[in-house]
């Protein structure tokens, strides 16, 4: 359980450890925290975005509340020359490897109540800032937690 105001910050923190975690066994993995990169890597898994966030009281004077949100995340692959298939194959990869990680770890090390992949987007094709090929696989982490005061 976590203070009242939210549990947003330590399950973004929690979740983007996870990633480290792949990306310490993955060594052209990098794990990015905010998205003000100039020069991005051709490989790498980020947090995007806070979205769906609520929170409910679950008793009288709101000194319990439960809070829900998802956590948008991406995982990209991107080769100047590499064939769109093997991309597309290290793109989900990593994304199997992630959702183990927070299969093992469903609390985000006790950020939340629970934590799972509730939706995803993959694209492929040419990037138009870049040219050459990319996998992406745009994710949502779905959290549960509770709040007490």
């Amino acid at each position: 359980m976590r203070g009242l105001t939210s549990a947003v910050p330590a399950a973004v923190t929690g979740l983007l450890a996870q990633f480290q975690t792949v990306a310490d066994v993955n060594t052209n993995l990098v794990v990015i925290d905010a998205n003000s990169i100039v020069n991005w890597p051709p490989e790498y898994v980020q947090v995007l975005n806070v979205t769906n966030w609520t929170q409910t009281a679950r008793n009288l004077g709101n000194l319990r509340r439960e809070e829900t949100f998802s956590i948008d995340c991406e995982v990209r692959c991107w080769a100047g020359n590499q064939d769109p298939a093997t991309l597309r194959n290290q793109a989900f990869l990593y994304l199997e490897q992630l959702v183990l990680q927070f299969t093992a770890d469903p609390t985000l090390g006790g950020a939340v109540i629970v934590a799972q992949l509730v939706t995803g987007t993959f694209t492929q094709g040419v990037p138009t800032e870049s040219g050459g090929w990319q996998a992406l696989i745009e994710f949502a982490v779905a959290c549960n937690a509770q709040l007490e005061q």
